[in-house]
Parts: C-alpha cells; structure tokens; sequence
C-alpha cells in the first residue's frame, strides 16, 4: 500500500513547503498536479521528480482543460496530455489521472459522448506509451459539473478498461453511497483521492475535518481494495499548513502499516 501527497495544494503556494514533509516522510510518493500554465512551478516539480527517489504518479492539467467539448479546445487539452505523456515518460510514471469533464453541464448527451470518444482516444495513445488513464469521478452537484451521477459513472466505468481513481470526497459532495461504488468497481479500482468536506462543498478539507466517516472509508478499502493507492489532496490553503498534512499522513499511516 502506497500513501501519495498530491502537489495540487501547492498550486498556488508554490511548491516550497513540500520540502520538509518529504524530508520527514521519505516512503510518501508524489502525485505530480500539472500546471503548466505556470513555467516555475513545473519547473520546480520536475526537478523534485526527478531528485527524489519516490513513487510517483500524474494528474493531468484541468486548468483550461475540456474533454467533453471537443470542437471548443481540444487541441489544447490534446497538447497537454501529450506534455503529461512526454513527462511521464522521462520520469518512469505509469498513471494519469483524467478527468472527462471540467466545465458545467449544458448539454449532458453530448458531452458524455464526446467524453467517452475522447477517453479512447486518449487511451490509445496513452497505451502506446505504457500509461494508464485512470478514471476520476469528477465534478459536483453544487459546481453543475457533475456530468455522471452515480449509476452512470459505474457504468462508464464498467464500458472502458481503464482503471479508476475514486475521489471519496467528490463521492462525498455528491450524497453518492462510497461502499456501492466501491464494490461495484473493486477490481478496477486503483487509486483513491482522500480528503473530506460539508457532504456538499467540494472545499478538499482535511481527512477528519468534514462529514465524510474517514473511519468508515478504511473499512470498506480493507474489505474490498486493500491494494489501492491512497492520496491525500488538499486545497490551496492547506499547502501552507504542514504540521496539519503531516497529522493526515501519521494518522493514514497508522491505519495501513
């Protein structure tokens, strides 16, 4: 079992304050957040990638970023998955991280094909690459980002073969139920994003700082996925917090050592 700290926290912070946590955590894997609208930050995270001797994985860029509106940008969110492939392969990282959705629901058939054309697309050339495209269940309610409810993302899920990452707080925001996603895709599940919320707010609050029963989440990881990968991802804000993110990670660590 793995325990991955995402840098999306340090997005705006820059990626200073990361230092003494891996310094002080040296089995904590990196998940690489890319921003490569910002050319010191991905400056600064390839090289801590590359000095760093660590498991690491990827999150492809979501800023400006649409998978499901293919006639509106995707030449660019073309080009940045092919910047994540590229980083992927001087680095050795197997995983992306991809969201099909970014933007609010306007046209929901549309886009869930365009999404669904786009991912395979995306996968091919991923495949060729030896990377995977790991499914996020993205969006939530309170954003009308949510392209797929509950049923309809396991279903997706279920048509593809790619593996998938389950944000248990975007489960959470949703009111959707964690243990029927879980055991309905436990064998495709490879990842998770861990962190918690108000059961509405997508605020990527602290494991115990929400409605989320972080407890309960363990249990059913044990019962039905005890080999997936677990990340911590936080909000902006936390980056500048490291005693509280190192409270997370004694506390997961605790849980799974």
């Amino acid at each position: 079992m793995t325990l991955i700290l995402s840098t999306n926290t340090y997005i705006e912070s820059g990626l200073d304050p990361i230092y003494t946590l891996l310094e002080n955590n040296p089995d904590l894997g990196i998940e690489l957040f890319a921003n490569n609208q910002n050319e010191a930050y991905t400056q600064q995270l390839l090289t801590i990638a590359k000095q760093e001797n660590r498991f690491l994985t990827y999150h492809e860029q979501i800023f400006d970023v649409e998978h499901s509106e293919l006639s509106n940008n995707s030449s660019y969110s073309l080009e940045q998955i092919l910047i994540a492939l590229s980083h992927c392969q001087d680095l050795g990282i197997k995983d992306i991280v991809y969201h099909i959705n970014n933007a609010a629901v306007h046209n929901k058939e549309a886009m869930m094909k365009n999404a669904s054309i786009e991912l395979e697309k995306i996968s091919q050339l991923a495949k060729e690459k030896d990377v995977d495209i790991l499914i996020e269940n993205v969006g939530v309610s309170s954003r009308n980002n949510m392209l797929l409810d509950e049923n309809e993302f396991i279903d997706f899920c279920k048509k593809h073969d790619n593996p998938v990452l389950i944000d248990i707080g975007h489960v959470n925001a949703n009111q959707w139920n964690l243990e029927h996603v879980i055991s309905e895709l436990k064998d495709k599940i490879k990842f998770y994003h861990l962190h918690n919320n108000d059961g509405y707010h997508d605020s990527h609050q602290f494991l115990h700082e929400g409605t989320l029963d972080i407890e309960n989440f363990f249990e059913l990881y044990f019962k039905y996925t005890p080999n997936a990968k677990l990340t911590l991802e936080y909000n902006y804000e936390i980056g500048l917090d490291p005693a509280g993110i190192q409270k997370d990670i004694d506390y997961v660590y605790k849980k799974i050592k």
